[in-house]
């Protein structure tokens, strides 16, 4: 193929309950029991309490020590996005590499842009680019760090521009993870043409955000893989990728978290 026709691919209400109870005494068989009026024209069926001018309640205002604040206000949490690494490909394939030599290549320049890897055809790994072992930051190994402490996991961003080329309706690409230095692979998502994107144009700032699970209860080293793979069905079907960049949300701990409130108040 060409390389000039190369391309892009969640009130507590109190009620106050009256409970009227009669206490019938049971009478002996055959003797009526006298009805007592108190008017001679309506029984009187109960005595009612005569109220006048209730007092008013006055607010009570209840003050709570800081150190007793309740355990909900620890629990915010915020969160921000730290780049782990980027990557714009002008020094060759950077921290990536190929699949294969026959289905990915480097181009200094090519669609009006310089430094772009290409992978093409379907072949899984031999139509891929797969990264180097990206550490994560250790501040999030920590389980209040974690959106779920009963795993540990992690969320990851990945921000990418791309242009397809000669896409038919099935065909796309994806982007992949690894937890155990490369020997698995789990898909994160995949665009697809005429559905994600149409042929010929740059798509800039394009992002997948996902939970990062560990595999296995280990992630090696405290690192992982990324895989941008072609879903083509020949090898005029094409995706060029410009720059890359991928980022960790990492979460204010509880802890940390109550310790401001405190500060806050002094």
């Amino acid at each position: 193929m060409d390389v000039s026709s190369a391309i892009v691919d969640d009130t507590t209400t109190n009620t106050d309950a009256t409970t009227t109870t009669t206490n019938d005494t049971e009478k002996p068989s055959g003797v009526e029991r006298p009805v007592s009026y108190s008017n001679p024209e309506r029984p009187s069926l109960a005595i009612q309490p005569s109220i006048t001018n209730p007092p008013t309640a006055s607010p009570v205002i209840t003050t709570t020590a800081q150190d007793e604040l309740p355990q909900s206000l620890s629990s915010i949490q915020t969160s921000s996005w730290t780049e782990l690494l980027s990557d714009d490909f002008q020094d060759s394939f950077g921290i990536f590499h190929p699949g294969s030599t026959e289905y990915v290549t480097y181009y200094p320049y090519v669609k009006e842009r310089h430094g772009v890897l290409r992978i093409q055809h379907g072949q899984d790994m031999r139509s891929s680019i797969y990264s180097d072992n990206i550490a994560l930051l250790e501040d999030a190994s920590s389980p209040t760090m974690n959106r779920n402490s009963n795993s540990n996991s992690r969320m990851i961003k990945v921000v990418f521009s791309y242009y397809a080329n000669s896409m038919e309706i099935y065909d796309g690409f994806c982007i992949d993870t690894s937890v155990d230095d490369g020997n698995s692979w789990h898909s994160q998502k995949c665009w697809h043409a005429e559905t994600d994107f149409t042929n010929g144009s740059w798509y800039d700032d394009s992002f997948v955000a996902f939970e990062l699970k560990e595999h296995q209860d280990n992630v090696v080293d405290g690192s992982f893989r990324i895989r941008f793979r072609c879903k083509g069905n020949s090898d005029k079907d094409d995706v060029l990728f410009d720059k890359v960049k991928v980022l960790q949300e990492l979460l204010v701990a509880e802890e940390t978290r109550s310790d401001v409130l405190k500060d806050s108040k002094q």
